[in-house]
């Protein structure tokens, strides 16, 4: 799935309010100068595709259903 993303509106004010710094350094590597969508769904189907001997799975869950404990498990 491809999220798109684009340039915020602030990282242009820096231009405006003098904010040379948040404009060519800070910004830029925060991730600050970019919005994304506030929330992304998708259907996840099942395939009947396996890798032979492979006994890894994959499991999607909520942070805001997990415990402060789980959290400092995941991965």
């Amino acid at each position: 799935m491809d999220i798109v993303s684009t340039v915020n509106g602030w990282y242009i004010g820096n231009i405006l309010f003098g904010g040379v710094i948040g404009l060519l350094a800070v910004d830029p590597a925060t991730g600050a100068m970019y919005s994304f969508p506030d929330s992304v769904n998708a259907t996840l189907n099942v395939s009947e595709k396996t890798v032979a001997g492979s006994a890894q799975s994959l499991t999607i869950v909520s942070t805001e259903s997990m415990t402060p404990e789980a959290m400092k498990n995941a991965r």
